[in-house]
Order: C-alpha cells, then sequence, then structure tokens
C-alpha cells in the first residue's frame, strides 16, 4: 500500500492518489464533526471487556478455528465466527457437503480462493476473494459450500464466516441469498490503511449488504506502524479479531486468532498495528434476545427449535440437489 502526504485533489494527481486524497478528506471531516461534537459531549474511548485467543482446531482438514462461541460466547447480534485457512486446497480436496441452517443469516466472506455455494432455493454462485455471499436462512434452508466446479489448479483457501442472529420476528422469515461482487464493496484509503466497509456505514461510505438489524463488519488492512480511530454508534457491541499480525490496543496487545471484546457504552476503538496486520472489526445493536443453539438452528426457544426439526424432517427446506423447497 502507497503513502501519500495529504494534499489538494487536482488533475495531476493518480487515480489511486486522488482516491486516497479524498477517502483523507473525508475522514478528516468527520474528525471536524467529532471535535465539534466534544464541545457539548464527550467522546470516549471504549474499554476492553475480554480478550480471547483460539488454540487448537475444530476441523484440521480444513484448519478451522472457531472463534465464536468457540472461545468468546458471542458479539450480539453475532453469534459465530470461524476462521479457516490458509491452507492449499487441490480440486479433488473434500467440500461442506449439504447441510441445514435456520434462524440466521450466514456471511462467508473469502481472503483468498473460491467457493461455489449451492442453496436449496437455487442461486449458484461461485464466490471469489473479496466478494460477500450472505444467506439469510429464516425459517429454514438447506446449502453446501466450498465446492470448485471447473478449478483445476491448486489454490490458497482462506476466510471467515461469520452468523448473525435473526431478530425475533424475522426468525421464520422466508429464505433468500444474496450476492455481493468485490466490486460493488465501498473502500476507505487511509495513510497505512485500507477498510473494506463489508457491511454497514462508515465515514460517509455505505455497504449495499443490508442486514435485518443494524450491524456492521470491516475487513481492515495496515501497515506497520499504522494507527486507526474508528467510530462505533452508542450502544452498540464490537468486537475486532486479528486474523493475521499483532495490534495493540488500550494498551493490550493482541496477535493471530486473537479476539477482543469491548464495551456497549461508549464511541469509540483506537488500535496501532505492530507489523503488518488484517483485522475484522464488527458488532451491531444487540438483540438481547434468548439464544438457542441445536447445531446449525439458532432460534430463541426449545418449542422453536423442535418446529424446525419438525420442518427439516418433513423436508420442507427442500435439498441442494433439486434447489427446490415444500412451502407446506
Amino acid at each position: 500500500m502507497r503513502l501519500i502526504n495529504v494534499n489538494p485533489i487536482s488533475c495531476c494527481l493518480s487515480l489511486e492518489e486522488a482516491s486516497l486524497s479524498t477517502d483523507l478528506c473525508v475522514i478528516n471531516d468527520k474528525k471536524k464533526e467529532i471535535m465539534k461534537a466534544q464541545q457539548t459531549a464527550a467522546i470516549t474511548k471504549k474499554e476492553i471487556v475480554a480478550i480471547k485467543k483460539a488454540v487448537g482446531k475444530k476441523n484440521s482438514a480444513f484448519n478451522i478455528k472457531q472463534i465464536i462461541p468457540g472461545v468468546l460466547n458471542d458479539v450480539d447480534p453475532f453469534v459465530f465466527l470461524d476462521h479457516f485457512g490458509p491452507f492449499e486446497r487441490d480440486p479433488n480436496d473434500a467440500h461442506f457437503s449439504p447441510h441445514p441452517h435456520a434462524g440466521i443469516a450466514t456471511i462467508s466472506y473469502l481472503y483468498s480462493g473460491t467457493s461455489n455455494h449451492l442453496t436449496s432455493i437455487g442461486n449458484p454462485q461461485i464466490v471469489q476473494a473479496g466478494d460477500v455471499a450472505w444467506m439469510q436462512a429464516g425459517s429454514g434452508i438447506e446449502h453446501a459450500e466450498g465446492l470448485r466446479e471447473g478449478q483445476t489448479e491448486i489454490e490458497i483457501f482462506h476466510g471467515l464466516q461469520f452468523w448473525i442472529s435473526l431478530p425475533a420476528k424475522d426468525k421464520f422469515i422466508k429464505p433468500d441469498f444474496f450476492y455481493y461482487s468485490k466490486k460493488d464493496i465501498p473502500e476507505i484509503l487511509l495513510q497505512g490503511v485500507s477498510i473494506k466497509v463489508l457491511c454497514g456505514d462508515l465515514y460517509g461510505k455505505s455497504s449495499p449488504v443490508k442486514s435485518l438489524s443494524p450491524a456492521y463488519i470491516y475487513d481492515i488492512e495496515m501497515n506497520e506502524n499504522a494507527t486507526i480511530e474508528l467510530p462505533v454508534e452508542h450502544g452498540y457491541s464490537c468486537a475486532l479479531f486479528v486474523t493475521n499480525g499483532t495490534v495493540i490496543c488500550n494498551g493490550a496487545e493482541a496477535g493471530d486468532d486473537t479476539i477482543l471484546k469491548f464495551d456497549e457504552e461508549n464511541e469509540m476503538i483506537e488500535f496501532r498495528a505492530v507489523k503488518n496486520t488484517r483485522v475484522a472489526v464488527f458488532g451491531g445493536q444487540p438483540l438481547h434476545d434468548p439464544i438457542v443453539f441445536h447445531g446449525p438452528f439458532v432460534m430463541n426457544s426449545e418449542e422453536q427449535i423442535n418446529r424446525i426439526k419438525r420442518d427439516y424432517g418433513k423436508g420442507k427446506f427442500g435439498n441442494v440437489n433439486t434447489g427446490k423447497t415444500i412451502n407446506n
């Protein structure tokens, strides 16, 4: 990532420089707004309430480390986070066979590699690095992922998968699948920092990805010694997951596969990269709903879990092979 000084945009700047300068101007404007707001109300840093590091693997074949709920219960409304890879993947390697989901939205994001998503409602989609695959499981869906139709060469497979619990009123919403290309994901360039706004809003840029409850996910790459401040809505949850590298935040050092969870009261986080680092910052408006897990089903009561299990047993989720669901 190339560093330049902040200068007014002129016709002499390259497109990259113009983009960087524009983003810096937006950030500077935002900082002026923050300074103005501080005249009437102090904006304070969020405090770290938990630091957890993933140990071991839940699946050695795919080099999967479970962060939520593996080492941290949740970051409401997020109830699940897996970090998979990086590992070399052969075209003949195994994939995630068809399996069901209900009561959640799953978000798959690749740092590298390709993945073919299939669902019981159709919507086959090859997902590339930088794309966002958002599956709204709702009342129940079956899907398979990790398929590589047409691939012939070994690739490095690496990425994250999040689950967001759907609001109580949407637990049985009609299932759907949404695909967002990398080119449609907004990027903010600062000095030594790149931020991709996968979900939510940041510094005047909005992701096309829509969540049924307010949420945000930022993919952040930082050069060594780069520092960043991020605003967070008052009352929202917030977590920082270090995919690779090391950060210093509130005096605490966090390295590979470490997650920091912050309080919900304050309105800003600040951290510095000790070396070249990649992190995911995410959170949202807490739902404060009861959560009942049954494998890939995440509902609000045992009664709902039993209903979902009956529906799945009756074939109401459909199947990946036919791409059809049973409506009644």
